[in-house]
């Protein structure tokens, strides 16, 4: 018996190294592992949320995450590595949604929200450094947001509302 646990542990997390990927069957699921002290995650996924898959990852003391899914089968990964770093993803509407967030560095702070009914909205944050912030909202038709913070104390807040592609990246201190 233990063996067979083991074996399906380390087969998940085989799958889930590789990235996202839903659950099979038709079923959500939610992962978390935490290295360090005091850190924070939460993941709320509403019954619609079938085939929803939220993954987090923190190593370092005082992360947070906070995930919420409803509507449908959306994705979200957050790999936080430092301190006092913060991720809140918002995920609704009848589309399937991807957030992908990496934080490496101290005090940095993501809030996503991706709230279309009508389109698939994609969003990949990178804070590589301190201090940063990026608030993102995506909601209309078919958005793709692909936002990297090279460095600290940057700010970036956006809002895209309908078929828009951006890539925005701010480096340097």
């Amino acid at each position: 018996m233990t063996k067979m646990l083991i074996l399906r542990a380390l087969g998940l997390g085989l799958m889930l190294g590789l990235g996202l990927s839903a659950p099979a069957a038709a079923q959500s699921g939610a992962y978390i592992s935490q290295i360090g002290a005091a850190n924070r995650a939460s993941i709320s996924q509403d019954g619609g949320a079938i085939s929803g898959l939220a993954k987090v990852d923190q190593d370092g003391e005082r992360n947070v995450a906070d995930i919420f899914q409803t509507d449908a089968a959306h994705q979200t990964r957050v790999d936080q590595t430092g301190s006092l770093n913060e991720v809140l993803a918002i995920q609704r509407g009848g589309q399937s949604h991807v957030g992908v967030m990496t934080q490496e560095g101290s005090g940095n702070h993501i809030s996503l929200a991706q709230i279309s009914a009508v389109a698939t909205q994609s969003a990949a944050i990178t804070q590589l450094g301190d201090g940063n912030k990026v608030t993102l909202s995506q909601d209309g038709t078919a958005n793709s947001a692909t936002l990297p913070q090279i460095g600290s104390n940057k700010l970036m807040r956006l809002a895209q509302t309908g078929d828009g592609v951006i890539s925005w990246r701010q480096a340097g201190d």
